[in-house]
Parts: C-alpha cells; structure tokens; sequence
C-alpha cells in the first residue's frame, strides 16, 4: 500500500515502496517504524496468510494419500496396489512395497511434516505413516517379536523424508535412527495417553527450538 499521499508535511521524507526498505534514510525507516508499518505490511501479512494455509491443506491431506501403481508407467493396469495413511495392520506393513518414482513422491509429501530439528521432524513423519496402534509393534531392530523399522521399506523413505526438509537436510542416518528409536519407545505412552517418567527428555536447545514453531 503507497502511504506518501497521506503522510503529512510534518514528517521531512515521503515513505518509498517496501522493495526499497535497504535504501530508506534514517527518518523514512523512522516513519515505517512506529506509524506506517502496520497499514504497509498487512497486505504482505494477508499473503502469507494465505499461503499458510495452502501448505496446511497439504499437510492435512498426507495422511489420506493412496499411492495407486497404475501412477507408474510401467505398472500393469490389472495390478493395482493402494495404501493409505497411516499405515494401521502388520499385514499392510509387512507387504508394504513401492517403486523408487513413488517412494520420492511419498517422501516429498511427508517433508512438509518437517520441524526445525531432527527429532520433531522425525517423529512427526513417523506419525502420519504409523498409526499409534502400530507403532506400538515396532521398534528399530525387530526385537522381542516386534516388527524392524530399519529393515522395512519405510526406512528409505522416511530417511529421504527427513532430508528433504530444509533445517534436516544435513542430518545423519544415525541423527534419524536414535529419532525413530525415540519415537517407537514412547509408543505405548502416546497410545494409552500416560507419559513415561524415565522417558529421556529434550535437551534445552531442542525444546527451545520446537517452542519456537
């Protein structure tokens, strides 16, 4: 919005666009400062608004994506395989299986999920593919009976996942590792609504981070 035709005499500079903000003199900067800043950035306040909640909109329909094969070129049409989100029986875990095009795609949608730290990114992904029934079953090696994230074909996926997200993207398989090793132990926790008092707490930094979204 172009104040300069409402600023009054008083003020010794016109305001110029906000595209020149770096350029704007002592008094100009002044005069955005205390009295135009609200009327002149609420146009671009309504913007981001907006695209907030386009990313929202995408971030609430992940959990109700269907990877069909015949997406692939190279899928029969008569073999057609569904998978919806998140994944809630050992039957669709265990037979859980897609083609590398797909798994990107699946990795890309699951990266809006991301956080500013490794550890909310992580568990965030890990909850929009594994229902808390699930989860519960499974743990990082497959030990005492339960299924092994590290060897499923999520693994790879929820890896890529991770990195994709921005403030994640330099992260190691061991960051993500102890992130999902985290996650599965709380499982039981997040199911029955308790929280376990010998669960490891975030460090300062993390919670200061997460606080902070």
């Amino acid at each position: 919005m172009n104040c300069r035709k409402f600023v009054p005499s008083d003020f010794a500079r016109k305001l110029r666009p906000l595209k020149h903000v770096r350029m704007m003199k002592a008094t100009e900067f002044r005069l955005f400062l205390f009295y135009t800043k609200k009327i002149q950035i609420k146009k671009i306040h309504s913007e981001l608004m907006k695209m907030n909640e386009k990313i929202n909109l995408i971030n609430a329909n992940i959990c109700s994506i269907k990877f069909n094969a015949q997406q692939c070129n190279y899928a029969d049409p008569d073999d057609e395989i569904e998978f919806d989100l998140p994944i809630s029986t050992e039957e669709d875990f265990r037979k859980f299986s897609l083609p590398k095009l797909q798994q990107r795609q699946m990795a890309l949608m699951l990266s809006l999920k991301g956080k500013s730290i490794v550890r909310p990114t992580t568990s965030s992904i890990l909850a929009a593919v594994f229902s808390k029934d699930l989860a519960v079953k499974i743990n990082n090696a497959g030990l005492n009976g339960k299924l092994s994230f590290i060897k499923s074909a999520f693994w790879p996926i929820v890896k890529k996942a991770v990195r994709l997200n921005r403030p994640t993207q330099n992260c190691t398989d061991a960051d993500i590792e102890d992130a999902a090793r985290r996650f599965f132990k709380s499982a039981k926790e997040r199911l029955t609504g308790r929280r376990n008092v010998n669960a490891i707490e975030p460090t300062f930094e993390e919670s200061l981070l997460s606080s902070s979204e």
